[in-house]
């Protein structure tokens, strides 16, 4: 059932004698689908938290691109013997171990074997055939012969959505750091990413390379003022933390307006088509294009109380 009330304040609405019937074959067909795709979101969620928590004894530090070359820099714990990469592909799940066991991209990198220190350095031809791996994510792998490959450090990415995507409060996420190695990049740490790009070797020609973030967004669980209210929150939060980070060259929301077809994630600025095809606006419609004006100042003073003195702090 829906009530849609408008936007107009003050108006009286008395509901009387209410009665709900049952659902037909459809509404339950369309109820049990959200629910098997919440599901998934869900068991995704756990999947993906387990495998950040997993204590790893080695990790890759820098993956550093030349013209034909990729060069991959890392850190052991012990003596782990001889090692090989295992290299993902971008559309790739990191944390599901079956698919990433050995992957066939993998299987003819050549095996090698940590410095006294627990230092290493594999150089790899930047081009596989026509593939180039600079899009590629990379991990550190046993490489014992005859057995089955077993992974012993995460693949480092960023993840520019907070940890949750149904959570818009990126300012509460638990899991990023801000070191180098964190195991996530999101809203909260976002200036890791401004600080490696700063690295000498990620420099080209001594000129700072920038960063294009064309993808994130903050999820309204319902369209609720407290909801709409945080979800802008978390857009002042991110521009907040953006500002003054030179190799960050374009900010990218995803989306301009809700889709029904999206896992249950609302992440637009604006709500579902109802009355038209565009939906109608939500707090963060007005607060996105205040932000950078003369009026941002006024217009999202709000967000402190929201996200509290902390994570105000945390930007500028």
């Amino acid at each position: 059932m829906r009530l849609d009330l408008g936007r107009r304040a003050g108006v009286e609405l008395r509901v009387r004698n209410l009665r709900l019937r049952p659902r037909n074959e459809a509404e339950r067909q369309s109820f049990a689908e959200r629910e098997a795709v919440r599901r998934r979101k869900a068991q995704a969620a756990d999947l993906v938290a387990r495998y950040l928590d997993r204590p790893a004894p080695a990790n890759i530090a820098s993956v550093v691109a030349g013209h034909n070359e990729i060069q991959v820099h890392g850190k052991t714990s012990g003596n782990l013997g001889e090692l090989r990469l295992v290299e993902a592909q971008p559309w790739q799940e990191l944390w599901n171990e079956s698919a990433l066991a050995e992957p066939a991209d993998s299987a003819f990198l050549p095996p090698f074997q940590a410095g006294a220190e627990g230092d290493f350095t594999v150089s790899l031809p930047r081009f596989d055939g026509v593939r180039d791996r600079l899009t590629s994510r990379w991990a550190v792998a046993s490489a014992t012969p005859g057995a089955r490959p077993q992974r012993l450090s995460h693949f480092a990415y960023v993840h520019p959505y907070p940890q949750s995507l149904f959570h818009a409060d990126a300012w509460n996420d638990a899991l990023p750091t801000d070191n180098f190695d964190t195991p996530l990049i999101t809203p909260k740490n976002i200036a890791v990413l401004d600080r490696w790009m700063h690295r000498p070797e990620m420099l080209f020609e001594g000129r700072l390379r920038t960063v294009l973030l064309s993808e994130q967004g903050f999820h309204t669980p319902d369209y609720s003022a407290a909801s709409q209210r945080l979800q802008a929150a978390a857009f002042v939060y991110l521009w907040r933390k953006l500002r003054g980070l030179k190799s960050v060259e374009a900010f990218h929301n995803h989306r301009w307006v809700d889709h029904p077809r999206e896992g249950g994630l609302k992440l637009g600025l604006r709500t579902l088509p109802a009355d038209g095809p565009y939906g109608n606006p939500k707090l963060s419609w007005e607060i996105y294009q205040a932000l950078d004006t003369p009026e941002e100042a006024s217009k999202t003073a709000f967000a402190r109380e929201v996200m509290g003195e902390a994570a105000w702090a945390e930007g500028r």
